[in-house]
């Protein structure tokens, strides 16, 4: 009958509906994904270009640690890479302090790994303080080059200065400094006959070195003397 006909239709026509409403919705829903996507991708390439600004425009060590030099001057146009100031590693930061003694070639050959050095920091007075101590770890075969001075010194008027001392010819001695418990369990540096100066000691600090390479009882040294003056 008619009726069941337009029943029909109207049925379908509702079913088509159905299809496009969800077609339409599917759609909608695609274009605020693209859009949420493309929302992403502008916060992401701005982050990057902030990033980029902060970092041409701010210097941020990665590391904690005290500037002991600054190698540039405020208004200067730097490229990248140029060392702007060295910085001083604390020992939160598990750097420790290391030793560099530089020695003429005849005094450097006689020592030895192991050996025990006591260091007198220049900003310190020995006879009050005493003076640190430190063990030997290696002594260079060969003399070292202006260059490796520079390199570990940084300094032209310093590597000229130890070159002069030793004759142009320095051997290099790496030695650790020795550490020690206080009353209170923390770690410090332990001297010949206190417990150090009330302030620290610092990277780069210019010291003078003693290393005992023979230890000999004064009567062994008396000996071969009278042997010889008796003509024996």
């Amino acid at each position: 009958s008619s009726a069941k006909k337009e029943a029909s239709q109207a049925r379908g026509m509702l079913k088509e509906v159905d299809v496009r409403e969800a077609e339409l919705i599917q759609r909608q829903e695609q274009e605020t994904s693209q859009r949420e996507l493309q929302i992403r991708e502008q916060k992401r390439k701005i982050a990057a270009l902030e990033e980029r600004l902060t970092q041409a425009t701010q210097l941020v060590s990665p590391r904690s640690g005290r500037v002991v030099e600054v190698r540039s001057s405020v208004g200067r146009l730097v490229a990248p890479g140029t060392p702007i100031f060295n910085l001083e590693l604390g020992q939160d930061e598990g750097q420790e302090l290391e030793v560099l003694v530089y020695m003429p070639p005849n005094d450097g050959k006689k020592i030895q790994p192991g050996m025990t050095i006591e260091v007198a920091p220049s900003t310190v007075r020995p006879e009050e303080y005493g003076r640190m101590m430190a063990e030997v770890v290696s002594v260079s075969e060969f003399p070292a080059t202006r260059q490796a001075l520079m390199a570990d010194l940084a300094n032209a008027d310093l590597v000229q200065r130890f070159l002069d001392e030793t004759g142009g010819a320095p051997l290099v001695v790496h030695a650790d400094l020795l550490e020690t418990n206080d009353e209170d369990g923390k770690e410090r540096y332990r001297w010949t006959s206190s417990s150090g100066p009330p302030t620290p000691v610092h990277a780069g600090t210019l010291c003078s070195a003693q290393v005992t390479v023979r230890e000999q009882r004064p009567v062994e040294l008396l000996v071969p003397g009278i042997k010889e003056a008796v003509g024996l």
